[in-house]
């Protein structure tokens, strides 16, 4: 169809919206409660280096660890009376800062399982915002232990995941050593 076609064929259709009716109101809907695991990376990488969180010079920057947690702790707060959070962090905080395998230790099940009013609790389990992380990126461990908790709640509630990352993953979870 050439664009000549096109622009001819536009003109013949009628508009869209032809105007809000007298009677129209505005409809406010409810949203269910969610069974939420927030899937987070606390690898090292997330302590190395600084970056200019509020563009204002005359503040000191912060490492992306830091803003992480502001974030995360302003918005579980936020909602927490209408969503179950939960916390699935990888790597453990036993990883260590190695090449092998005990960078990539992570937990099999969350730190936190989901539950309504669940900030408190799940801040207490962040690492500090000034703290240094080790580890590797287990990712896959992360979202096997965050899905099996979900899997495990209420089957007639929504359930999601949201995975929280600075990187790809840099574990094999069926590695045949530590290389």
């Amino acid at each position: 169809m050439s664009l000549q076609a096109v622009a001819s064929r536009r003109q013949r259709l009628p508009p869209l919206t032809t105007g809000e009716p007298s009677s129209c109101k505005n409809l406010q809907f409810d949203a269910p409660t969610t069974n939420l695991m927030l899937v987070v990376d606390r690898s090292g990488s997330f302590s190395v280096g600084t970056w200019d969180h509020d563009g204002n010079a005359f503040t000191d920057e912060v490492s992306k660890w830091s803003s992480l947690h502001k974030t995360l702790t302003a918005t579980i707060g936020k909602y927490q009376a209408n969503h179950k959070f939960g916390l699935m962090m990888f790597p453990s905080s036993d990883a260590m800062s190695t090449y092998s395998s005990a960078a990539c230790v992570t937990n099999a099940s969350p730190e936190v399982s989901p539950a309504l009013a669940n900030a408190n609790a799940i801040a207490a389990k962040l690492p500090p915002a000034d703290a240094t992380l080790k580890g590797a990126t287990p990712m896959a461990r992360g979202l096997n232990g965050a899905l099996a908790a979900l899997k495990a709640g209420p089957a007639d509630e929504p359930r999601a995941m949201l995975l929280i990352g600075d990187g790809a993953p840099n574990c094999a979870i069926n590695a045949p050593d530590n290389a």
